[in-house]
């Protein structure tokens, strides 16, 4: 048995998650026949880039299409093309490739592969996944092949997908790439696909849970794990089906185990932290003092929660999730929101790219003691330590911290 991840993949467009608009758009291309013949499908990852491309691709040669209610076509699913698809195999009617695979000595095979006719299928189809990762030698190639006359003929269809907007973006540059990226976007059919809402990954994992996973509801335990997982998931179905085969396989019905096995992290704690903070509570600054090799994966989570109270302090707008609210609710009385968001945006212009925990240390503490001569001072040699922190000695920066501390 594979992992969840693989074996739920949607079969049908009426089974992919959270795209309804998009799904919408490419069945009605199918069924009347007025689909692009170059497609790009854009997205994070394990959002249904791949799926929907897979999809569009059984129904253009499924042999028994379906009609919908709604009059939208959907593939049968029982035909040769559609289980060659389903089970990962390609015949001369659908090829796949792999955006890494494709370098300069795969384009000749790429060329002859469009060249062939659709013999045995309706339609000739190329599937390029993740086109990001075509290497350098091979991009100006691999768009030749975009604009070439081959790419117009009747019943050859290029289905793309990439994680990078940008690849086909258009722009209004007036240099020679720009020009060829708009010539390019120009040919296609541009779908952008959003993350999956919490919600919606939530009541598809319960729907899984009870059906696949525990069908007699002998672990209720998982069912309460969910949420969390959903959370960590990211906008990834993918993502959130594996995690939810590991916590099952390993009866990971605690929210401790659960978070340490799946590394996931805690947002109620870190909002928790990020809550002391603009108290100036020392506590968090016993944690900085402990944690200070992990900083450097505290930090952007920290950064993220800052900036959306930030956000939420301008627009007025309250959070959706009531929790959050209340958390704002209660960081606003600090009346610290503003002094605490300048102390991580002045780590972040001093650190640049590379993260380094005694500028952030330094910030805090001028953050916590005030802006005098001495904590400029501080600010000033911390910066110029290297980013890497040595684990034998306490930075000096640290030390400075334990005065606040004690």
């Amino acid at each position: 048995m594979s992992m969840l991840g693989v074996s739920e993949r949607p079969i049908t467009f009426s089974s992919v998650l959270g795209q309804k608009k998009i799904v919408e758009g490419i069945q009605r291309g199918l069924s009347t026949d007025s689909l692009s013949n170059i497609i790009l499908f854009c997205g994070p990852s394990g959002c249904g880039k791949s799926t929907l491309a897979r999809l569009t691709a059984m129904t253009l040669n499924c042999e028994n299409p379906k009609k919908t209610e709604d009059g939208l076509i959907e593939p049968c699913g029982c035909c040769k093309h559609c289980k060659d698809i389903i089970e990962g195999r390609y015949n001369l009617g659908t090829s796949s490739y792999n955006g890494n695979d494709i370098n300069a000595e795969s384009i000749k095979t790429i060329e002859d592969d469009l060249n062939y006719d659709a013999t045995f299928s309706n339609h000739k189809v190329l599937i390029f996944e993740e086109i990001q990762q075509v290497t350098n030698t091979a991009k100006m190639r691999f768009k030749n092949i975009l604009e070439s006359p081959q790419t117009e003929k009747n019943g050859v269809y290029i289905l793309m997908t990439t994680t990078d907007e940008n690849q086909f973006k258009s722009s209004y540059n007036k240099g020679n790439a720009d020009r060829e990226k708009n010539a390019l976007r120009g040919r296609m059919a541009f779908y952008n696909l959003s993350n999956v809402t919490i919600d919606d990954i939530s009541n598809y994992l319960f729907e899984v849970y009870t059906t696949k996973l525990d069908p007699n509801g002998d672990f209720d335990g998982g069912l309460e794990m969910i949420p969390y997982i959903a959370q960590n998931a990211c906008g990834s179905v993918r993502t959130a089906l594996n995690d939810l085969q590991v916590m099952f396989n390993m009866r990971a019905f605690d929210k401790d185990e659960l978070f340490k096995i799946l590394n996931y992290t805690d947002e109620e704690k870190e909002s928790e932290l990020v809550t002391s903070l603009l108290f100036k509570d020392k506590t968090v600054l016993h944690y900085i003092k402990e944690h200070t090799k992990d900083l450097e994966g505290n930090y952007p989570y920290w950064y993220t929660i800052l900036s959306s109270l930030a956000l939420r302090d301008m627009l007025g707008e309250p959070f959706e999730q009531e929790y959050k609210e209340k958390n704002y609710q209660r960081c606003k009385k600090s009346n610290n929101i503003q002094n605490l968001f300048r102390a991580f945006n002045e780590t972040q212009q001093l650190c640049g790219t590379y993260f380094n925990p005694n500028v952030f240390i330094s910030k805090i503490y001028e953050y916590y003691c005030g802006n005098n001569q001495n904590t400029k001072r501080l600010v000033e040699n911390a910066s110029s330590v290297q980013h890497t922190v040595e684990t034998t000695s306490t930075p000096t920066v640290v030390k400075k911290v334990k005065k606040v501390v004690s």
